[in-house]
């Protein structure tokens, strides 16, 4: 099931996520999923230097998620 921000936003081309990106008068988590699909899509605009607080922290997300994972799986091959 697509989520709400693919719903949404999913469809923009990445010039009109950068905008939304970039409206401080937008709700942050807005915000920040127009910058996560802008980093799935691979546009260029992801690199704008104003959204590099948003890009920082969706890397750090990604990563302890990652991190997470593999402590599961650890677990899991440890109990079998």
């Amino acid at each position: 099931m697509p989520s709400n921000k693919d719903i949404h936003l999913g469809h923009l081309p990445g010039q009109i996520l950068l905008d939304i990106a970039r409206n401080e008068s937008a709700q942050r988590e807005w915000r920040k999923a127009a910058v996560e699909l802008m980093i799935d899509k691979g546009f260029s605009q992801a690199k704008h230097p104003e959204l590099q607080s948003f890009v920082a922290e969706i890397a750090a997300e990604r990563a302890g998620r990652v991190e997470v994972e593999a402590l599961v799986e650890s677990a899991i091959e440890g109990a079998l």
